[in-house]
């Protein structure tokens, strides 16, 4: 009988063992340093077919994923490339451990697509070395080659707070203040939605080369993050997982940030 009750959880994976960690581990163990992120280029190419994406790819190598659904107007932004050399993701307990940023920012968009949301999509290049490729995104957004977003929402890791203390939304980056409407309006969407996330100051990514689009509602989502910029970056699944939960109820209220 003890052998029968334990046979039904043999096997038994969880929700994010088996939906999220997958694409998690592949990425992450992708030699991807600045200027060479062609291997996970390829790999986003490959899911946007599977998921029946229109994408595109620029002359330095920015990725970006299509969308003529009312969410599209969100812009999602994650960077492609690494800091060091790849490591895979592996599972202990309630953390993740591997080449963590950004694998995380881009494995949350996807599996964000997964459930069926159609964000357009800047997976740059270059962030960890001068931010090239959102340099090179402003302009074409500026010359109209790509569309001007109602929303620019950076996904990226963090080393300023502390595991399972929740997601961060930046309120600057790297001392570049974001319009204070878009983070009120963040604030009040995430408040009714009875979220916990913690709004903070931020260190610099490519949202503060973003920020330079002028009336730009634009933000940051981070997850937290030990060890930053080492092959053992480690963070809460809960996290994550309350993350993605941000980032849903941020697409769900698209039409908001066109109104701002």
């Amino acid at each position: 009988m003890e052998k029968e009750f334990f046979k039904k959880f043999e096997g038994i994976e969880s929700q994010f063992e088996k939906e999220f960690f997958p694409n998690l581990k592949i990425i992450s163990g992708l030699e991807s340093r600045s200027g060479n992120e062609h291997l996970v280029r390829q790999f986003l190419i490959e899911k946007a077919t599977e998921l029946n994406i229109e994408n595109e790819t620029d002359e330095i190598g920015n990725l970006y994923f299509k969308s003529d659904k009312p969410e599209g107007d969100i812009m999602l932004c994650a960077h492609m490339d690494k800091v060091g050399e790849a490591k895979q993701a592996v599972l202990s307990g309630d953390t993740v451990t591997g080449r963590l940023d950004d694998t995380l920012g881009i494995n949350i968009i996807l599996e964000t697509i997964k459930k069926g949301f159609r964000p357009s999509v800047l997976f740059t290049t270059q962030e960890e070395n001068g931010f090239y490729g959102s340099e090179f995104a402003v302009k074409r957004i500026l010359s109209g080659g790509i569309k001007k977003p109602s929303l620019i929402l950076v996904l990226d890791v963090s080393a300023l707070l502390k595991h399972k203390e929740g997601p961060i939304i930046y309120t600057s980056s790297g001392g570049i203040d974001f319009p204070l409407k878009t983070i009120e309006l963040l604030k009040k969407i995430i408040k009714e939605s009875k979220q916990k996330v913690n709004f903070i100051p931020g260190f610099i990514n490519d949202s503060a080369v973003l920020s330079k689009l002028p009336d730009q509602n634009i933000a940051t989502l981070q997850v937290h993050v030990d060890n930053m910029h080492t092959s053992k970056e480690t963070a809460a699944i809960s996290d994550i997982e309350s993350s993605m939960k941000v980032l849903e109820i941020i697409l769900k209220n698209n039409q908001e940030f066109a109104k701002i």
